[in-house]
């Protein structure tokens, strides 16, 4: 009974990993509202949440010495909350909608590490890939019901999207009375540190991974319309797929980690490529589906395996770290990807985002390679 409160406790904190996207359906409504802003400037209010995330990772894996998760967790959701309702009041300041954009990723920075590392707390092994595979699943769900409910709303007034950061309420109240409270955690006698080589080698692999899924989000619009195979319905259409796609594929982790334990990182990536090559050669919208789902199933499976195997590879004290190093360097991933993978394809002479779908697809299979012969991981950890 206790640990299925704290899975339910887990999977609330979850739904609002994405809360985000509630941001994404806004933006074009944002460039009417602030007509003087170029479109970098529209796009920060979405991006800023993900880059403020990276050092809020950091500094609550730093923290979980001198505070209880509990009390981080808690916390780090009411910020989202109360920062999130905030444009109801100013919406009319671009500066003002930037400061908001900061407070969320400060508190998803801290909410990402403390939720996967709560799992890690109370769950080893199997259990502990199966439950973080469920996280995965709700994360997804939590992203494509945000997406969905802010731009139905943001045909009302953008500003109102804002709204369904209320919805969260109720999960901060069951994160209060389900989820224990815990110990602090006691910092190691040993001078030997176990944050070693081998997982900063894993989180150079995560952000690899980083780049290249980001690539696609960030080019497939571009693909259908160059191409003439639809428009904005078309693309959210296949956005939407790559996203619902993590929900069956979160409660598949558990059996997939069973079967294929530390290769599934090469299952994974390796669905990724054969996702990228589907896309760049299609000629039909029903291949660019394929390509979407196949990405989706990859990265959903990656993502949550790679914090499984990462607490694994470090001592008990350092699972909050070793959590966020994994993730920020994947965060890292997302945010240079446009300028890594543009400059990658202007280098080979490439015309066109086929190439740039090519390209990924290529350097997904190299990255699948390094996981086969070079996989950090040790062959003795098994889930």
């Amino acid at each position: 009974m206790k640990k299925g409160r704290i899975v339910t406790a887990v999977l609330c904190m979850s739904l609002l990993l994405l809360s985000y996207m509630v941001i994404a359906p806004l933006l074009a409504e944002m460039m009417r509202s602030f007509p003087n802003a170029t479109v970098t400037q529209i796009q920060l209010v979405f991006t800023i949440p993900s880059i403020i995330s990276i050092p809020a990772m950091l500094i609550a894996g730093k923290l979980v010495y001198y505070f209880s998760k509990k009390t981080m967790i808690v916390i780090g959701m009411s910020l989202i909350v109360i920062s999130g309702i905030l444009p109801l009041i100013v919406s009319n300041n671009l500066m003002f909608l930037y400061f908001v954009s900061v407070l969320i990723g400060i508190g998803l920075g801290v909410v990402t590490t403390l939720s996967s590392s709560i799992v890690s707390d109370y769950f080893e092994g199997l259990e502990c890939a199966k439950i973080m595979g469920y996280q995965s699943a709700a994360i997804s769900l939590g992203g494509t019901i945000m997406s969905v409910l802010s731009g139905k709303i943001a045909t009302i007034n953008w500003s109102y999207s804002y709204l369904i950061f209320l919805l969260f309420i109720p999960f901060i109240v069951i994160v209060i009375l389900f989820l224990p409270k815990g110990k602090l955690l006691e910092k190691s006698n040993s001078s030997e540190s176990s944050i070693s080589m081998q997982l900063l080698y894993f989180a150079i692999l995560s952000f690899l991974c980083g780049i290249f899924v980001t690539a696609y989000n960030t080019n497939i619009g571009l693909f259908i319309k160059v191409n003439a195979l639809g428009g904005s319905e078309a693309t959210g259409t296949v956005s939407s797929l790559s996203m619902l796609i993590g929900i069956p594929a979160g409660l598949l982790v558990g059996k997939l980690n069973q079967i294929f334990k530390r290769n599934i990182f090469v299952v994974a990536v390796f669905s990724i490529s054969l996702g990228f090559f589907a896309t760049a050669f299609s000629q039909n919208m029903a291949l660019i589906y394929l390509g979407s789902i196949l990405i989706g199933f990859g990265f959903a499976v990656r993502t949550p395996s790679a914090i499984t195997f990462a607490v694994e590879m470090v001592k008990t004290e350092s699972a909050s770290m070793a959590i966020a190093i994994v993730g920020s360097a994947l965060n890292i991933g997302n945010f240079v990807s446009p300028f890594i993978i543009n400059g990658m394809t202007k280098f080979i002479g490439g015309n066109g985002v086929s190439t740039i779908f090519i390209v990924c697809g290529i350097c997904s299979l190299v990255i699948t390679a390094l996981y086969l012969f070079t996989n950090p991981v040790k062959k003795q950890i098994l889930i």
